[in-house]
């Protein structure tokens, strides 16, 4: 999963925090989620509005364009994964749904030390599972040789 993807996930999640609700969304919506931090997209949602990077918009009034490929090639990962359901609609908006193992990832993404976890369980299949491990045995080994040391020093002195 990259980060774009987990951007949407949790924008989508993060509106109201609720499993398998209609999410009506336009292109545009979507791409201010991938253009902005975790933090922001909690806040996705401004004065009853989704945020949007269609600036020519007013307002009261929202510009409907279709889903262009690049936007919509992260999506259809999402749902292939099986953490949102796409419900097709006319080709300028969608609804999505957040499913139950999207919202468990999602709120694993609203903090630090959650989404550090899940970029290690993401990766752990390749060279960071070997390395990981490896970094903290020799750590501990040398942490273990020092206590010794410094145990051994005060007994006999």
């Amino acid at each position: 999963m990259n980060r774009e993807e987990d951007l949407i996930l949790h924008g989508l999640y993060s509106w109201r925090e609720i499993i398998k609700e209609h999410i009506p969304v336009t292109a545009a919506e979507i791409a201010w989620l991938t253009q902005h931090s975790f933090a922001e997209g909690r806040h996705w949602n401004k004065d009853g509005k989704f945020q949007t990077l269609d600036y020519s918009q007013r307002p009261q009034e929202t510009r409907f364009t279709s889903f262009p490929a690049k936007t919509m090639r992260p999506l259809l990962y999402l749902e292939e994964c099986g953490l949102i359901k796409i419900n097709r609609t006319a080709a300028s908006m969608q609804v999505f749904e957040v499913t139950k193992a999207g919202a468990e990832r999602a709120r694993r993404l609203q903090t630090r030390w959650g989404r550090v976890d899940l970029w290690y369980r993401d990766r752990k299949e390749g060279i960071v599972g070997l390395w990981v491990p490896a970094v903290v045995a020799f750590i501990t080994s040398l942490l273990t040789t020092w206590v010794l040391h410094l145990l051994g020093s005060r007994a006999s002195g």
